[in-house]
């Protein structure tokens, strides 16, 4: 008869059981990281299941939707080199020249004395910018070009709280600057007329409202610069305009101020009603920057031209956005009426197209 370990006798036809003490349970935090994934899933599918309708448009069949106007297989504007030094004016304009050849000397009369300060032409047809303290209460305005020529000015318009003057001269054919094509940002350094760094960076970019809701972009740098000084960035493109109060109002909207001030004009438009991209967007559709259009206005450009909710506008007139502001603050310097090229993304494609800007009707 065999014995167990305990010394007693074990009985035949019978099975060894083993011990008797409780498992333990070594399984239990598979289990719980299990429930985890599971839940996990379980959100990624809600996510995904909510926006059903954005996939559906994204991959609807492009050949059924586009309109006549788009056409296919356009460049991938993000990925040309040369769109850093591309800059981005109305197509009625000259060239633009380097800044410095764009500086004009402003020499005013007024009772008691008279003031000196410095301007830049911004249109070819004699639209030029100033500081409003050079011109205020000034009698006579002269002008003087970087070829000594001398012109007599009028005062076109002119804003104390912003701190800028439009002035205007009888000529055509005047070198202009170039506008930057991106909007100034925090830490961006700032160079002079001969492209050497004037010592100051940018440190805020402040918003201005105006009364028809929209914005003006003011520059606070590490260092003031007088006013009247062109502010450049590395590739001699004009990224703001120095004012008397140390501030200097940003190059992306600087012809828009000044036409303001001149005329009051309309306010261009695509027709669109549009917002960022979300991030989640892109990393879970593959879908590109840009300003995703969520509506259209009846009858406005975009919808002539056939874009759809869901499209997202990935370029402007051959610079790529970075959403809805980056795209308002390019059409500040442009008007209505004038023709601009697009790219369009739909159904995981590139289309080329170009628009006729509208007007924005006021509410």
């Amino acid at each position: 008869m065999k014995h167990t370990e305990n010394n007693l006798p074990e009985q035949e036809n019978t099975y060894r059981t083993g011990t008797t003490r409780p498992v333990k349970k070594k399984q239990s935090l598979t289990a719980v990281l299990l429930m985890v994934i599971i839940l996990l899933v379980g959100v990624v599918t809600v996510l995904g299941a909510s926006n059903l309708r954005l996939l559906k448009e994204l991959t609807s069949s492009p050949e059924e939707t586009l309109g006549v106007v788009l056409y296919e297989n356009a460049s991938p504007i993000v990925t040309q080199p040369t769109l850093a030094t591309q800059e981005a004016t109305p197509a009625t304009e000259g060239t633009p020249s380097p800044v410095a050849d764009a500086m004009v000397s402003i020499t005013c009369a007024r009772a008691g004395g008279g003031q000196v300060g410095t301007g830049l032409v911004l249109t070819e047809n004699g639209l030029i910018v100033t500081d409003a303290a050079t011109v205020e209460n000034a009698e006579t305005i002269h002008v003087q070009l970087p070829d000594s020529r001398i012109f007599a000015a009028t005062l076109e318009g002119a804003d104390s709280q912003l701190g800028l003057a439009v002035l205007r001269i009888d000529t055509q054919g005047l070198p202009h600057a170039a506008l930057c094509d991106t909007p100034a940002q925090v830490g961006d350094v700032v160079y002079g007329h001969d492209l050497q760094p004037t010592g100051a960076t940018v440190v805020e970019v402040r918003e201005y409202a105006l009364e028809d809701g929209k914005c003006l972009h003011f520059l606070q740098l590490s260092a003031p610069l007088a006013g009247g000084t062109a502010l450049l960035n590395d590739r001699g493109q004009l990224m703001g305009f120095s004012l008397e109060s140390g501030l200097a109002l940003s190059g992306s909207c600087l012809r828009s101020a000044a036409h303001r001030l001149e005329e009051p004009t309309a306010t261009p438009t695509l027709g669109i009603l549009g917002e960022d991209v979300p991030v989640f967007y892109q990393l879970y559709y593959g879908m590109p920057a840009g300003v995703y259009v969520s509506g259209l206005v009846e009858n406005g450009p975009g919808q002539q031209l056939g874009l759809q909710p869901g499209d997202v506008v990935v370029s402007l007139d051959q610079v790529p956005l970075t959403g809805i502001s980056h795209c308002q603050q390019l059409l500040e310097k442009y008007l209505p009426g004038q023709t601009l090229s697009l790219v369009v993304y739909r159904g995981g494609k590139h289309y080329s197209a170009q628009i006729t800007l509208g007007v924005l009707e006021e509410n």
